[in-house]
């Protein structure tokens, strides 16, 4: 076999290596952001979630309606663009017993908001759980053109 048909064959080989090895890191990425985005980072299921759609025009006063929640029951928040291009948010808030993340991770104008237990241990009370799903959901539907859709 001449050394330029090895190298040729060297060559591909490699080639098609490096894309098998791409490809699977790649899976492995995409995978592991989507179960970011399902579970909380203890591995968690939320104790309440809901998917709503917001308008692009919205979101402005939607993250507004979530800072004024986060600040009228003391709860330390964090917003942030992932993309640093204005397109794909998360609104992470956190009190003395829940923590709440909202984001959009697969399209603009369709959010999820997730409730969980600060602390993989804790029990949250359930009067005090849905005091503040109340309280919240009250805030978003004074935005125009939010529909809310209750998932869990």
């Amino acid at each position: 076999m001449s050394t330029d048909r090895r190298t040729l064959i060297i060559v591909i080989s490699l080639s098609l290596g490096f894309v098998v090895v791409f490809c699977v890191l790649g899976y492995a990425r995409i995978r592991s952001f989507l179960n970011i985005m399902e579970v909380s980072g203890e591995g968690l299921a939320p104790l309440r979630s809901f998917r709503l759609t917001v308008d692009k025009s919205q979101q402005e006063n939607f993250f507004g309606q979530l800072q004024i929640f986060a600040e009228k029951h003391n709860f330390t928040y964090e917003i942030t663009d992932f993309e640093g291009r204005g397109e794909n948010f998360q609104f992470w808030m956190s009190g003395d017993d829940i923590t709440i993340i909202a984001s959009n991770p697969f399209e603009q104008t369709e959010f999820r908001i997730r409730v969980y237990p600060k602390y993989p241990e804790y029990i949250v009370d359930e009067d005090i759980l849905h005091d503040l799903v109340d309280d919240l959901l009250s805030l978003i539907n004074e935005i125009p053109n939010v529909k809310i859709v209750e998932k869990n």
